[in-house]
């Protein structure tokens, strides 16, 4: 048997409310289903025996999990060595390895450029928050990232508007991350402004009015270093400027489309009817015929130039690329044999306006042609063919789209509440996450005893066993 510690998940504790709850640390069953993907469930999907070092080795093993390894030399072959965990060259073993080297590798600074200039990122907290253990990301980036341009934006980016709207994922909050991280990447890639959907209340995280919540919640968006990257406006800013132009549009629609497009519902027939918004938007947006699993998205910056610009066959099919042996065997072995890749080229790249129906609701999924859901990472739908920039782009998503300060203390006093216990009964400790409430399918419900026994040989003997779930019955969880 192991101690164990049981986190409830609750519905009604949002990223930077001043609810009574948020001022109270040591009142662990009310953190909110965003504090637990941080505290637990995206801390736990390797083994992690806790010591005292034991955050820095979750940081270690989500570096690594997530493969946002930093580039090391300047060749493309170097550059795969630190994905794979090759810590390089036997001659440089004596070389310090930089403070910000995270992993398993600790690869020294001189293999790892674009460190340099960079600090790990820092979380504003009214505890002290032992950085060094607990943020994987840097504030600032190295200098070497700050430089970046992408060589996919339009060549009159800076004078022209080139939009990309959406609509965000309809399931659970680690599908709506999944969708938005794609789409951050492939607007802050092509040199679009991204326009944020309006509040909405999120699956499992809120009802009416008052549950609805933004991106903006969540994740530190106002970052100016984020916005030296990518331009993003609010969906409201994007329809006072642009709405008035669209034909077809009565005064009295324009009116009801700001509203909507600060606050929506999934309420058929209310007058902040997301719905109301979406359509507008499909109708007057492009959206490319790429759908995961069904797609790969490939950037490669030959391809793009010697692409040729036909605005007739927008979505028409792609002629088979004449590609190199090499990127071809890496287009191969990235898409698989059930993906088809579509390349990124003059055609997409020209497009005004981009509307990605990536919410797939009630009306998109009566109409499957209108259903383009994001259900995956961004670094196994979009493959960049250079990989420098394949790995700025990881970076990218780690440095700016980690959770805002609200969230990241929370997950801290969580970590240093464990931590505690562990340290009273001398034990190390490690996280689990049991799914219950959201689960469609009975089967994968399994009992507490059955968990134990799919994993007891994880466990060192009396260690400190930390669950994450929603499990209603608490109890049921006793038997472990």
């Amino acid at each position: 048997m192991v101690p164990v510690l049981i986190m409830e998940g609750s519905y009604n504790y949002y990223a930077g409310n001043n609810s009574a709850d948020h001022q109270h640390p040591s009142r662990l069953f009310h953190f909110s289903k965003a504090v637990q993907h941080e505290a637990a469930g995206m801390l736990s999907p390797l083994k992690n025996t806790m010591d005292k070092n034991g955050a820095a080795a979750i940081v270690d093993g989500l570096n690594n999990l997530e493969n946002n390894g930093e580039d090391i030399n300047e060749d493309n072959n170097s550059n795969q060595q630190v994905l794979d965990g090759n810590p390089g060259n036997d001659s440089e073993e004596d070389e310090p390895a930089s403070p910000l080297v995270r992993g398993v590798n600790k690869l020294p600074l001189s293999r790892t450029p674009s460190l340099i200039g960079a600090s790990r990122g820092h979380v504003q907290c009214d505890v002290p928050v032992d950085e060094e253990r607990f943020s994987y990301w840097n504030s600032p980036q190295g200098d070497r990232d700050q430089a970046f341009q992408s060589p996919f934006r339009p060549d009159d980016a800076d004078t022209k508007d080139y939009y990309i709207t959406f609509q965000p994922d309809r399931g659970g909050w680690n599908n709506i991350r999944m969708s938005m991280e794609i789409l951050f990447v492939m607007a802050a890639a092509t040199g679009r402004t991204l326009v944020l959907p309006p509040k909405v209340p999120l699956y499992l995280l809120g009802h009416g009015k008052e549950g609805a919540r933004g991106f903006g919640d969540f994740f530190p968006l106002h970052n100016p270093e984020l916005l030296k990257k990518i331009k993003i406006i609010s969906m409201k800013e994007f329809i006072e400027k642009e709405a008035p132009k669209w034909d077809g549009l009565s005064k009295d629609e324009l009116e009801r489309l700001i509203r909507v497009s600060e606050l929506c519902l999934h309420k058929e027939k209310d007058d902040l009817d997301c719905e109301f918004l979406h359509e507008q938007l499909r109708n007057r947006g492009f959206q490319p015929d790429i759908k995961p699993p069904d797609n790969c998205y490939i950037f490669d910056e030959d391809f793009l130039k010697q692409s040729k610009l036909d605005k007739s066959s927008l979505n028409a099919e792609q002629p088979t690329p004449q590609l190199s042996d090499e990127l071809q065997l890496e287009v191969d072995r990235f898409c698989g044999p059930h993906r088809k890749p579509v390349f990124y080229d003059k055609n997409l790249q020209a497009v005004p306006f981009i509307h990605w129906d990536a919410g797939c609701d009630s009306v998109t999924l009566k109409d499957t042609k209108h259903c383009f859901r994001l259900l995956q990472h961004f670094y196994t739908f979009m493959y960049f063919s250079d990989p420098k920039i394949d790995n700025y782009y990881k970076r990218f998503v780690r440095d700016f789209l980690h959770y805002n300060d609200d969230v990241n203390c929370a997950a801290w006093k969580v970590i240093q509440a464990v931590q505690k216990d562990a340290d009273e009964l001398n034990v190390p400790w490690s996280t689990w996450h049991v799914r219950r409430g959201d689960l469609q399918y009975k089967k994968v419900k399994i009992s507490a005893e059955e968990w134990y026994e799919n994993t007891k040989e994880v466990w060192s003997p009396g260690e400190l066993l930390y669950i994450a779930t929603d499990e209603r019955n608490k109890l049921s969880l006793i038997h472990i």
